[in-house]
């Protein structure tokens, strides 16, 4: 009879853990997912950026070889 009732209860205590272990694996699996979403969508917004930034930057006016300095003074020529 002793033996029957540890029996049962292991197979008690079996069950409740294979169910934990189930709801883990369906909370892990969520993460997983949400954490590939976050990703992808990280990886969108870099594409972006770095799109709008070779994109404006042909249109800025100036090139490597200009000095700033020189930029400034005839800035303030036209203006004069």
């Amino acid at each position: 009879m002793q033996e029957e009732r540890e029996l049962s209860e292991m197979e008690v205590s079996l069950h409740r853990t294979r169910s934990l272990l189930g709801e883990k694996i369906i909370r892990l699996r969520q993460l997983e997912h949400s954490l590939t979403q976050l990703s992808a969508n990280r990886n969108k917004a870099t594409d972006a950026t770095l799109s709008d930034l070779s994109s404006h930057s042909g249109s800025s006016g100036f090139s490597s070889n200009d000095n700033p300095n020189e930029l400034k003074i005839g800035k303030l020529l036209t203006i004069y």
